[in-house]
């Protein structure tokens, strides 16, 4: 996904984005570092189970490429090795809690599966169309953006491919991640939505970012990220790093000065990034990984080469009440549970539907809880499935409400705008 002409201008309300960006920047402790400074990998990025970094290799440009590689930079010393070759446009990758590694081959419509013995099954999913972004659920079904067919493929264990969601918010779909409760997060690269996909499949906008235009089309996001209630999110068109908090929406740049048409390290307030593709989190949840290429939009179409660039200082941020921890753990607390769902969130109208699958259980406890811990209301339920409940004094915040029976409880965040 290139723009073909060079850009010439940008608008007056660009303009203005970058000037608020910039003075927000300007706060921050975030320092931008470039850790390998030349590679032949420009697609996604991912990291194993105990931090090393992976590096998938889009291939120079749009053009198919049908040995592609992925590298693995080790988290102890930096070095760079190749792990697996033989891929046709190495884009998205993720592994799964089994250590199974898993590439889209972006112009091979296909997902490629490495074991965790390097038994290599380059086949293993085939049939889509143009797929970038994966990424493992909790029962480790892998989902795939598919960007030239707008919609998200499920793939099982034994390689079966469906449609898990389609919409026409789908622009190319191309960035893909997921919270503990299985929700999905994709970011499109023909616009700058940002868009929430439920586990039944609902697709909802969860932010628009803004684009870079000037050229043929716009160009939206790259890849994103999920870590402690914040998705963290490439604008590759813009050459800028932003987070949206996934409760309220929220979205805030948080290093690189728009429009980044080079790569300078430095202070967020300084420091720019040219086409800013893959991005993870480290396992410490404090660093960021991203990939960028050393030619602008400015030069042309190429890709490569690319260099890694390091972002430090995200515990820096201020979290404004997203990351605030509920009074139990938010997942596997309560036997039983299947379905736990509140809608809407944020709150529209001071009621809430809570919708719940439990099975084994008479009756229950519907609980909610202020950011302090404070119990503000208290209902028993008879299981029934569903439980409506009014909010009418809560002011502007984060609540919780809780699930409980004798045998366990779980909850969940919402907020009152």
């Amino acid at each position: 996904m290139i723009l073909t002409t060079y850009l010439n201008k940008i608008t007056f309300a660009l303009i203005i984005i970058v000037l608020f960006s910039t003075n927000y920047l300007e706060s921050q402790d975030i320092q931008v570092t470039t850790l390998v400074p030349e590679i032949l990998a420009g697609g996604g990025i991912t990291k194993d189970a105990v931090g090393n970094i992976y590096v998938s290799n889009f291939g120079p440009a749009t053009s198919v490429d049908s040995n592609t590689v992925v590298y693995k930079i080790d988290r102890t010393d930096l070095s760079i090795s190749v792990f697996c070759d033989g891929f046709i446009g190495a884009s998205g990758s993720c592994f799964d809690s089994q250590g199974n590694f898993y590439q889209a081959n972006n112009n091979g419509g296909r997902i490629s599966k490495i074991h965790p013995d390097g038994t290599k099954e380059y086949d293993w999913a085939t049939g889509l169309d143009l797929p970038v972004g994966v990424i493992a659920d909790t029962e480790d079904n892998i989902f795939a953006c598919n960007c030239r067919g707008n919609t998200i493929s499920k793939i099982t264990a034994d390689g079966t491919v469906t449609t898990f969601a389609e919409s026409d918010l789908f622009k190319c779909p191309n960035g893909l991640t997921i919270d503990p409760d299985d929700n999905l997060y994709a970011c499109n690269f023909s616009d700058g939505k940002v868009l929430k996909i439920t586990p039944d499949g609902v697709v909802s906008v969860l932010a628009e970012l803004s684009v870079l235009s000037g050229g043929p089309n716009p160009v939206g996001n790259g890849h994103l990220t999920y870590a402690n209630d914040y998705l963290y999110i490439t604008l590759i068109g813009l050459g800028q790093v932003q987070r949206i908090c996934v409760l309220d929406q929220e979205t805030e740049p948080i290093a690189g000065v728009a429009p980044g048409f080079s790569n300078i390290d430095g202070a967020a307030s300084v420091a720019t990034f040219s086409r800013p593709n893959g991005i993870i989190m480290s396992i410490t949840g404090d660093t960021l990984f991203i990939n960028c290429s050393q030619n602008s939009w400015i030069d042309g179409p190429e890709y490569q080469p690319n260099l890694i660039r390091m972002v430090t200082g995200i515990n820096s941020l201020p979290t404004d009440g997203c990351a605030i921890d509920p009074p139990v753990s938010t997942r596997d607390q309560l036997p039983g549970l299947t379905h736990f769902e509140i809608f809407p969130n944020p709150i529209l109208d001071h009621t809430i539907l809570l919708e719940y699958n439990l099975e084994g259980v008479d009756s229950l406890e519907v609980l909610l809880y202020d950011s302090n811990g404070q119990l503000l209301q208290k209902h028993n339920s008879m299981n029934l499935g569903q439980f409506k409940m009014s909010v009418p004094n809560l002011s502007a915040g984060i609540y919780f409400v809780k699930l409980a029976t004798k045998d366990g409880s779980i909850s969940k965040k919402i907020i009152m705008k």
